[in-house]
């Protein structure tokens, strides 16, 4: 014994005992063989949030939320200490109990019990209808977000409508008021058949600013020879040789037979409205209509001076009567005057 309690032996005898003292006290404090953790031992009792932060489950670390199925573990609390909760998700706290080495609080380390198989049977059933309540509620905020979008490209595209029409009226206006202001419109703007049709309809000339496309188009170039017959020399070649607009074009200004092909100025019907509108177009006729009296005479009668571009004026006695003609028209002209 005496060696046994010799000097080197001291710190070992003293180290058990104080493992011994503390074993005793443990035993002694009434809880088994560990006390729940009071305000004054090492491990903090559970979390405290501060007021403005949410409450988060210690397992998971996520937000624990009103709407989700939480449970309360029943730990005790020291004597003259205030009650804390704790709480976590139903889910994690009873997976936290079936698969810890011990089922125990993971915030005091207190025992506990996992749910019942009933309980958790009808946990998850909970669980899971309130997965399936929030698919519901995303799946509705999604259509509620589809819908919006569609009803706001609607209104995009309405805007975008209402902006062009406007713009095009404007457009149009001005080129009612003057037709020449195709010039300064865009290609692409002058390409519109729309905006080409207002404004050889106001002034036919404009039809030198259209496309080259829409010259070529039978019904804008018409519109333009009715208002003004010189807008003939801007048509394309195929509607320069088109007797429907060659006809309406001499009818406004004989002298645009200039620019009808070689087999409209030969025809006779073309050729005497153009001569009678103005006589000095019998120099762009054929050289057999040139030759004819019937079309020379109509040109004589409106433009004496028609009667040099007739084939038939050439011997001296007529021109002496041409010339005669012309004296007595100039004569009564000057008579009215």
């Amino acid at each position: 014994m005496a060696n046994f309690l010799s000097r080197q032996n001291c710190p070992v005898l003293l180290l058990v005992a104080t493992l011994l003292l503390g074993l005793a006290e443990a035993v002694t404090s009434g809880n088994g063989f560990m006390a729940a953790p009071d305000a004054h031992s090492g491990v903090q009792a559970a979390p405290q949030a501060s007021p403005n932060e949410p409450e988060r489950c210690v397992i998971c670390q996520e937000e624990m939320r009103n709407d989700e199925e939480l449970r309360e573990l029943p730990c005790p609390t020291p004597p003259g200490a205030e009650r804390v909760p704790h709480r976590f998700h139903a889910a994690c706290v009873h997976r936290w109990l079936v698969e810890a080495p011990t089922a125990a609080c993971p915030i005091c380390f207190a025992t506990a019990d996992p749910l019942p198989a009933a309980e958790d049977a009808e946990r998850q059933e909970a669980q899971q209808r309130i997965r399936a309540e929030r698919l519901r509620r995303a799946a509705g905020e999604a259509h509620v977000a589809s819908l919006r979008q569609i009803v706001q490209n609607a209104i995009d595209t309405y805007r975008e409508e209402a902006l062009r029409r406007l713009r095009e009226a404007q457009l149009r206006e001005r080129l009612r008021q003057d037709g020449m202001q195709l010039a300064n419109l865009d290609p692409e703007q002058r390409a519109d058949e729309m905006f080409v049709t207002e404004a050889v309809t106001e002034n036919g000339l404009a039809l030198q600013h259209a496309a080259e496309a829409l010259r070529g188009n039978r019904r804008i170039v018409h519109w333009a020879v009715m208002q003004n017959g010189m807008a003939l020399q801007y048509a394309s070649a195929e509607l320069c040789a088109d007797e429907d607009i060659v006809f309406s074009a001499v009818l406004d200004h004989g002298m645009v037979l200039q620019y009808a092909s070689a087999q409209v100025r030969n025809n006779s019907f073309i050729v005497r409205a153009a001569v009678d509108n103005d006589g000095l177009a019998l120099q762009y006729a054929s050289a057999s209509l040139r030759a004819d009296p019937f079309t020379v005479y109509l040109a004589v009668r409106q433009n004496a001076d028609a009667g040099c571009f007739s084939l038939i004026l050439q011997d001296s006695f007529l021109k002496r009567r041409l010339q005669s003609v012309k004296d007595f028209v100039a004569c009564k002209r000057r008579r009215l005057e």
